[in-house]
């Protein structure tokens, strides 16, 4: 019985044989490869991250510049309709930005009328 339990039993790895030090050479390089490409993915990941950030900052940045600009205009509008301004104090590009500001006020003000406008026929039509 104790032949039967030693043929079972696990092989002893000899490390001084030539087939160990052939194994492990090759585990070692392969190893090594697969560390080294995981350290590139993660410096990658890294750099996509730190390019999106950038990105995302740069865009809530031009985001910001252009509701200071509107809001300026907005203010100017303002001043000049409470007339703390007069069109002597503006200057040409001011009064242009005005005009173009007053035109897309008035458009959109067309277009919600003539929503509302449709709103209300349909509601005479339901009734």
């Amino acid at each position: 019985m104790g032949k039967h339990l030693d043929e079972k039993s696990l092989m002893v790895v000899k490390e001084n044989s030539i087939f160990y030090r052939i194994r492990s050479f090759f585990l070692k390089l392969f190893r090594k490869n697969a560390i080294t490409e995981n350290q590139t993915k993660i410096a990658n990941e890294k750099n996509y991250e730190v390019q999106s950030n950038k990105q995302k900052d740069s865009f809530v940045e031009y985001i910001r510049n252009i509701e200071n600009e509107e809001t300026k205009l907005l203010n100017l509008q303002k001043q000049y309709d409470n007339r703390l301004i007069e069109t002597n104090d503006l200057s040409r590009d001011q009064i242009k930005q005005l005009i173009n500001l007053y035109k897309k006020q008035i458009s959109e003000l067309k277009k919600s009328n003539e929503l509302r406008k449709e709103k209300l026929l349909s509601y005479r039509k339901n009734i």
